[in-house]
């Protein structure tokens, strides 16, 4: 269960997971609230059933929210889903779904599965969400049997709050390259401009301005949309170090995997991250990369120096080095490049799914379908 499919990384991760579970032959059936177009690619084996909305009308329907029409409309025809259904496993993905799943089913046995995409432990500075707050709140809700969390560090700090909790990475939406495409001699770097100081792009320029000079036919190009604003203060702070010819802003992309194959170097300089998909994304199509370290989850994708170079967030110097090493030492950038493609092949699909039947294992959930 995921509120839609149009768009957002969990909401991609639903798809990719509800395709991989399709392809080796399971039922599926992917229940959604909102009725917008679907954005990702959905196998024809996926059934998909969307939670219609009382009325068409926005303000007709905030008004009935208010006084709980909404919310009793989606839990009756949740109800009459489950029932007729039986599923045999329930994966809410964010939101409430696992929680209202749980008490919906407990007369049919159905197994809920509650699943987190983004970090639980966040730095002070974080802005607040109140959404990612809500998300959180339904996580910890003990009435979900079991959890999954994107990295080990977040299993680590929820400690003993939680029983069955398990670790599961984000999967590649893209098939892992062969071999090392054509590269030119490009750093890319890829996010919402309009949250550059989550992403770090301050510090990401402040980086380049330090190093550029010393490599006249680099350049170093962002992907990514947003306000004039967030364009405007990204290029007034590439004039103040002095790479505003050395850079460039590519604006959306949909065709962000030929930007991957082409790159030389991918970096991620967030300041924080839950996973990183940008990351793994850039390892399967060959990129040599530079990663901000956020309290050990960045290493979980990238392990050792042999696959990549990990920097402490905020650390511009730290960050200068790293780029100003990739980009001198060329047989150490083979070296990461070759790397990033074994290292990528953990998280596929076909290998999310093997992740998937493990906690089945763990859980009963496998010996409980037979």
């Amino acid at each position: 269960m995921v509120h839609n499919l149009t768009g957002g990384g969990a909401e991609r991760v639903a798809a990719l997971w509800a395709n991989g579970f399709a392809e080796r032959g399971d039922e599926v059936l992917v229940v959604i609230q909102q009725s917008t177009k679907i954005a990702y690619n959905i196998s024809k084996e996926v059934e998909i059933i969307c939670l219609k909305p009382i009325a068409k009308n926005k303000l007709l329907r905030r008004i009935l929210s208010w006084v709980g029409i909404v919310r009793h409309h989606y839990l009756h025809t949740l109800s009459e889903i489950i029932h007729f259904r039986k599923p045999d496993v329930c994966i809410g993905v964010m939101g409430p779904y696992a929680r209202d799943a749980y008490r919906l089913s407990r007369d049919i046995g159905t197994r809920i599965i509650q699943t987190y995409h983004s970090s639980f432990d966040l730095p002070d500075t974080a802005p607040i969400n109140r959404r990612k707050d809500l998300d959180k709140c339904y996580a910890l809700d003990n009435s979900v049997e079991i959890r999954t969390v994107l990295t080990q560090a977040d299993k680590d700090y929820i400690g003993n709050r939680m029983k069955n909790v398990f670790v599961m990475p984000n999967p590649l939406a893209f098939k892992v390259a062969d071999s090392i495409p054509k590269k030119k001699k490009v750093i890319l770097a890829c996010g919402r401009l309009d949250v550059w100081e989550v992403k770090g792009f301050d510090v990401l320029i402040k980086a380049w301005g330090k190093v550029s000079q010393k490599h006249p036919d680099w350049s170093l190009h962002l992907a990514g949309t947003g306000s004039r604003n967030s364009e405007d203060y990204l290029k007034t702070l590439a004039v103040e170090n002095r790479v505003a010819d050395k850079m460039e802003f590519l604006g959306f992309r949909e065709d962000v995997i030929s930007l991957y194959k082409s790159s030389e170097i991918f970096v991620l300089s967030s300041r924080y991250e839950g996973f990183g998909m940008v990351l793994t994304e850039a390892m399967s199509q060959g990129c040599a990369c530079i990663a901000c370290d956020y309290k050990g989850r960045q290493k979980e994708i990238i392990e050792n120096e042999n696959q990549g170079l990990l920097c402490p967030p905020e650390d511009v110097d730290a960050l200068a080095r790293a780029l100003d090493r990739m980009i001198t030492d060329v047989s150490y950038r083979k070296i990461c490049q070759n790397n990033a493609l074994d290292r990528a092949s953990y998280f596929t699909v076909k290998e999310t799914i093997k992740r998937w039947d493990y906690i089945f294992e763990q859980t009963g959930i496998i010996e409980t379908k037979r």
